[in-house]
C-alpha cells in the first residue's frame, strides 16, 4: 500500500514539476489540484504528498487549508539565491580540480557543447535543463554528495528563473568551455573567475562572491 502510494506521489511530482519547468504553471499561479487529480485519475492524497515535496524544494508555497502556488522571485530572493549558488559553484570547482579526471572533464566539455546547441535552437526549456546538467555534473566530479544534493535543489530554482524570464537567461554559455579549460589546466583562480563572470550577471551579484562573502 505504501509502495503504491509512493509511486503515485512520484508520478504526480514529475507531472507538476514538468508543468512548472515548462512554465505551464507560471510564478504566482495556484496549483489546480482538482484538475490534476481528474487528469491523472487519482485522489488528492498523492497530489498533496507531491506538493509537500515540491514545497520542501522551494518551488511552490503551500498555504495550509487554502491552496498551493508556484513561487515568485523578488530581486532580493534572486540576490540571496545567487550568493549561495556562486559560493557553492566555487566550492564545486575547487573539489573538481582536486578529484576530477581528464576523462570526466572531457564529458563535461561535451555537455558544454550541448548547451550551446540548445541555445542556438532557442529552446529555452532544454537550454535551462542542459545548463543545469553541466553544473550538476561539475558538482558530481567533486565527489561530495552533500554539495551535489544542495546543488540539485538550487538548479531546480535556477531553471524556473530562466523559463520565467525573471533572470538574465542570455548569459554567455561559451563560458562553460572556459571553465572546462581551466579545470583541465588545474587553474583554480581562472576557473573561479570564469564561474563568477558566468553567473554574476544571471543573479545580479558582484565580484565579492569569489571571496566567499555574502553581500549585505
Amino acid at each position: 500500500m505504501n509502495g503504491k502510494r509512493k509511486s503515485l506521489s512520484d508520478t504526480v511530482y514529475d507531472t507538476i514539476l514538468e508543468m512548472i519547468l515548462h512554465y505551464e504553471l507560471v510564478c504566482g499561479e495556484r496549483i489546480p489540484e482538482d484538475k490534476i487529480a481528474a487528469q491523472l485519475g487519482m485522489s488528492r492524497t498523492p497530489i498533496r504528498e507531491a506538493l509537500r515535496r515540491l514545497a520542501a524544494e522551494g518551488l511552490i508555497t503551500i498555504y495550509p487549508k487554502r491552496f498551493a502556488e508556484v513561487v515568485s522571485f523578488s530581486e532580493e530572493d534572486m540576490h540571496h539565491l545567487g550568493v549561495v549558488r556562486l559560493n557553492q559553484e566555487i566550492l564545486a570547482v575547487q573539489l573538481a580540480i582536486y578529484h576530477g579526471s581528464n576523462a570526466e572533464f572531457d564529458w563535461l566539455r561535451e555537455l558544454a557543447k550541448e548547451c550551446q546547441c540548445y541555445e542556438k535552437m532557442d529552446d529555452l526549456y532544454m537550454r535551462a535543463k542542459q545548463d543545469a546538467q553541466f553544473h550538476l555534473y561539475l558538482s558530481e566530479i567533486g565527489k561530495n554528495p552533500i554539495l551535489y544534493k544542495f546543488q540539485q535543489e538550487l538548479y531546480l530554482k535556477s531553471r524556473l528563473l530562466i523559463v520565467s524570464g525573471k533572470a538574465d537567461d542570455r548569459c554567455d554559455l561559451s563560458v562553460h568551455e572556459e571553465i572546462v579549460d581551466a579545470l583541465v589546466a588545474r587553474d583554480e583562480k581562472r576557473a573561479t573567475e570564469a564561474v563568477v563572470n558566468h553567473l554574476g550577471s544571471f543573479y545580479h551579484v558582484g565580484q565579492e562572491c569569489r571571496y566567499g562573502l555574502q553581500l549585505l
